[in-house]
């Protein structure tokens, strides 16, 4: 692995820009270029030895799994093992939308809770969420580890502003050394994201200093040989074609791209505050005279965010949120302790899959080669070997006592399937995956009870990678509850899908006021019902208009939702109203039956129709 050190691009120099001027960095954003090139390469460091492997797992994934060209008479087959034990446990884990939930830990909030439960299952659908969720679980499968990212963009929702989460790339994470996660217990003080994005959208994200920046990729990408050409994107672009193999237009694409690195950060700076007070008096009273002290606070008391592009500081200032949290969220496939990074499925099933490959192939060499036998002719035959074909019914005239024959094939031996057989089994092994969790019955067990006991034990990893992705939305869901309470200011209407499968649309804001010596967040919040002329108007019995007095604790449950956990529970509940041990209405809401309500309504006036004629008939 190379020591080389990249070429020092973010020292400060002058920019030439439009108009012949030039722009140089004040010495406050000199410190600050530095600053975020020091951190850029201590992170490259610690995340250089899971990278480097990227660009091979996601080509495993796509089928391109062969690294040295065969000749073209020899069988490259893939039949793609890793492809199947991925999709067989994706779509299992997104069957089912997440279930995110609000718990008040203050009495006086429960209303609030449930007004949040709604924003947010409003939010989900409106944005489409399950593809973004979707997406990081196939980066967590195939690399170990996805992020994602929420922001809020004033221009959404029809110039409202909308809360934006989506998926980031893995690749452009870099964490600080020595870090676990990001915003649990195991915090890490900074995480820098290094995007490559064009100059025109930089410029139209920061109009005011987006203009001096320039391109730098291909400077970059020449000027060293540890920064990107062991990273998934191999090669000097970023582009998809590179991955999956194909050829790249460097030039081309990255004339017009810039580097754009932030950095979020929980800098421990202090400065020297000068406050005037009331003067103290011997008893410690306050005194008419007042006094100038220096009080030492912190710098950032939020946390610090810095946008860097080039030699250029686009952005430099406090964390948009009032919790101090970086807004990345991590997800791993499997834990590798005291780590930032997961391991990745494809990490453990490279080495089988390529076995099966290669016996595979070289059994289509053999087949090849011994279903089209040599031939013996004699040299005084009399027959032109260049017009011998293997074709059926094809007649072939020799001299009087030559010999012209066809060789029969070697037949293939009994082991070889054999061993095609084993390796499928060992593949099956490592990936966790059994004939019961494909869907197929195990042979030579019958009984139900232990086909049940063998689902349940064959889904243990499957339910592991679950509760990975309830703390991954569980961090997700903390931080969507500050973002909403902070930026939902403007009056906005909302709609959502309730249990009855009616829809439902309220009205919510939020508003900051000063509660003495504290800022709290009061929270509005209104149901719209529809008139008898097809207008919505609010309804006054409904309307909130409250103090948050504490926070809210997120639940997530995804182990529930999975297919065969509510197919279990929903057996058990049928069995429990066959034992009349509970009711038709314990059994609805149990299964999450649509319309529970209207549905019970309707059994009750049935069983109180079929007790009348009964009385009736009893009377005559």
């Amino acid at each position: 692995m190379s020591n080389e050190q990249p070429m020092d691009l973010n020292e400060p120099r002058p920019t030439e820009v439009e108009g012949g001027k030039d722009y140089e960095p004040t010495e406050e954003e000199t410190k600050t270029l530095r600053f975020v090139r020091k951190l850029f390469h201590q992170g490259k460091t610690v995340r250089e030895p899971y990278v480097q492997c990227w660009k091979d797992f996601y080509q495993d994934f796509r089928g391109k799994q062969w690294r040295v060209k065969r000749p073209s008479y020899r069988h490259s087959e893939v039949i793609n093992l890793i492809f199947t034990a991925i999709q067989n446990q994706v779509p299992l884990m997104t069957d089912a939308r997440p279930k995110v939930e609000y718990i008040a830990t203050e009495p006086q909030d429960v209303p609030l809770s449930n007004v949040m439960n709604d924003l947010f299952l409003s939010d989900w659908e409106r944005n489409d969420w399950n593809y973004t969720l979707l997406e990081c679980l196939y980066d967590s499968h195939i690399y170990g580890t996805a992020l994602a990212g929420i922001d809020f963009d004033e221009k959404a929702d029809f110039g409202l502003g909308g809360i934006q989460w989506r998926s980031l790339e893995p690749i452009y994470g870099y964490p600080e050394p020595g870090a676990s996660d990001i915003n649990t217990q195991r915090k890490c003080g900074w995480f820098l994201y290094a995007e490559p994005l064009n100059l025109d959208k930089i410029k139209a994200q920061w109009p005011e200093k987006g203009k001096f920046v320039k391109a730098d990729l291909n400077d970059l990408w020449a000027s060293s040989k540890t920064e990107f050409k062991n990273d998934k994107y191999e090669g000097t672009s970023y582009s998809r074609d590179s991955l999956d193999g194909g050829t790249n237009s460097t030039d081309a694409q990255n004339k017009d791209q810039a580097l754009v690195k932030t950095l979020f950060c929980r800098p421990l700076d202090t400065v020297e505050e000068e406050v005037t007070r009331p003067k103290k008096d011997q008893a410690g009273n306050d005194t008419d005279e007042n006094e100038t002290v220096y009080e030492t606070k912190l710098k950032h008391p939020k946390g610090r965010k810095v946008v860097v592009a080039g030699n250029v500081v686009l952005e430099d200032g406090d964390l948009e949120s009032d919790d101090k949290s970086i807004p990345v969220q991590k997800l791993v496939n499997y834990c590798d302790p005291r780590s930032f990074f997961g391991i990745s499925d494809v990490e453990q099933q490279q080495s089988p899959q390529r076995i099966f490959n290669k016996i595979i192939s070289f059994t289509l060499d053999c087949l090849t080669l011994t279903g089209n036998p040599i031939w013996i002719v004699d040299t005084e035959s009399g027959v032109d070997t260049d017009n011998l074909f293997n074709i059926p019914g094809g007649v072939v005239e020799k001299e009087p006592g030559s010999e012209v024959r066809r060789e029969s094939g070697t037949q293939l031996q009994p082991y070889v399937i054999q061993m095609i057989d084993r390796t499928k089994a060992w593949f099956d092994d490592v990936s966790g995956s059994q004939e019961v969790t494909r869907g197929s019955n195990p042979s030579g067990v019958t009984a139900a009870r232990a086909i049940e006991a063998l689902q349940e034990t064959g889904r243990t990893r499957i339910r592991q990678k679950t509760r990975n992705m309830d703390n991954f939305l569980r961090e997700f869901g903390r931080q969507y509850v500050q973002w909403a309470l902070q930026n939902y200011t403007v009056p906005r209407v909302r709609r959502v899908t309730g249990r009855d499968g009616m829809e439902k649309y309220f009205k919510f804001s939020t508003e900051r006021v000063q509660v003495g010596e504290e800022t709290k967040t009061v929270v509005q919040s209104v149901e719209m019902l529809k008139q008898e002329n097809g207008q919505f108007a609010e309804d006054p019995r409904t309307k909130l208009d409250q103090v948050l007095m504490g926070e809210f604790d997120v639940r997530v449950s995804t182990v529930s939702g999975l297919p065969f956990a509510k197919a279990e529970a929903e057996q058990k509940l049928f069995r429990l109203r066959e034992m009349e041990v509970i009711d038709d209405e314990e059994l609805l809401k149990g299964i999450d039956f649509p319309n529970t309500d209207a549905v019970l309504q309707r059994m009750n006036e049935r069983r109180q129709l079929i007790a009348q004629q009964q009385q009736q008939a009893q009377g005559v």
